[in-house]
């Protein structure tokens, strides 16, 4: 595009986890969960909606299914920001918040 900060990249997502915790969580105000059965979560997304001199800002539409999906449909869905930093060699690397 002509516009010199929009450059939207689309972007699909497909994560996936598997672990078990091997003791009892010590803190009593954090709650860690165990993803013994496997976590998984797919959505798309759309970087570099806004871009400003290295860095870039988009957002994904995210949705967890499996063993550790959540008992109402609504709350397996999230929405999640993404910065992404452009390096020199002209490629890019997202952080996600």
């Amino acid at each position: 595009t002509k516009i010199k900060w929009f450059k939207p990249t689309p972007v699909i997502y497909h994560n996936m986890g598997i672990g078990e915790l091997s003791s009892a969580n010590k803190s009593k105000n954090l709650v860690i969960q165990d993803y013994s059965n496997g976590y998984y979560e797919s959505g798309i997304g759309i970087n570099n909606l806004y871009t400003s001199n290295m860095i870039g800002y988009g957002f994904s539409i995210l949705y967890r299914y499996g063993p550790e999906s959540l008992t109402y449909e609504i709350d397996n869905w999230a929405i999640k920001f993404s910065v992404g930093i452009s390096l020199d060699y002209g490629g890019t690397k997202s952080l996600e918040f």
